[in-house]
């Protein structure tokens, strides 16, 4: 599965979580990823690839702003991604439908 989805998982006793998947996730997989969730709803599906260029987390220096989610620095610092984003965990797509 290539490209991006967007989901909206709901929990029972805390507040609903949106995350990004890259590549695409099943509901099935996301489920899987969030054992604790009651429900998962896609906001949105994209067939580009993830790119540092167009993720919400990309200073406008070019800088990572979420590096140690993204798995490429232990902690906080003005880092950019190795392969510009195309194996992020951390990626966000810019101008998303939430």
């Amino acid at each position: 599965m290539s490209g991006a989805n967007v989901w909206l998982v709901h929990f029972p006793a805390a507040s609903d979580l949106t995350v990004t998947f890259a590549p695409r996730a099943s509901a099935a997989e996301v489920m899987d990823r969030y054992g604790d969730a009651e429900a998962v709803t896609m906001i949105d599906d994209w067939d580009g690839e993830p790119s540092c260029d167009d993720c919400d987390n990309r200073s406008r220096f070019g800088n990572c702003m979420q590096p140690v989610e993204a798995g490429i620095a232990e902690s906080f610092g003005l880092v950019k991604h190795p392969d510009n984003g195309d194996s992020c965990v951390a990626y966000e797509r810019r101008g998303r439908l939430v």
